[in-house]
């Protein structure tokens, strides 16, 4: 499937969260990836509290509780497990995109509909292209408004 491109989201990790929920609901496995440690902690703390009446389970890369089905949370992405989904919640494109494209059958990469994180969004669709990766654009704008 490739490189999902999906923008004009309310908010990246609320937008995530969901992703991880539904794969969850398909028994998929998933991983997140992250570019900044501070962003991963905030994930994180986003996991704990984003849905009062259910639990997605997830832990960092090298703890024991991804051996019982968690969902990962890296920082490298080459050493992310084989999963179904690979999430991207880098501010950059990561370094080692071709390699991830091909050992991924899906990734999503999700962009704000405006501010810092929007402009980012915008140049990792540009590296994309000069990898040579056709990133399939998703307006979420839409679907967001009716969930």
């Amino acid at each position: 499937m490739g490189l999902a491109f999906h923008f004009n989201v309310e908010n990246r990790h609320l937008y995530a969260c969901r992703a991880l929920k539904k794969a969850q609901r398909l028994q998929m496995s998933a991983a997140v990836l992250f570019d900044r440690q501070d962003d991963l902690n905030s994930f994180d703390r986003t996991l704990w509290c984003f849905d009062q009446g259910s639990f997605i389970p997830h832990a960092r890369l090298g703890s024991k509780d991804l051996k019982h089905g968690a969902f990962a949370l890296a920082m490298d992405g080459e050493s992310v497990p084989k999963v179904d989904l690979l999430i991207l919640l880098t501010h950059d494109a990561p370094g080692n995109i071709s390699d991830l494209v091909g050992a991924f059958d899906k990734i999503i990469d999700i962009v704000p509909r405006e501010g810092d994180e929007y402009l980012e969004g915008r140049k990792r669709y540009v590296a994309y292209k000069k990898a040579g990766i056709e990133p399939k654009a998703y307006d979420r704008a839409s679907a967001e408004q009716a969930s």
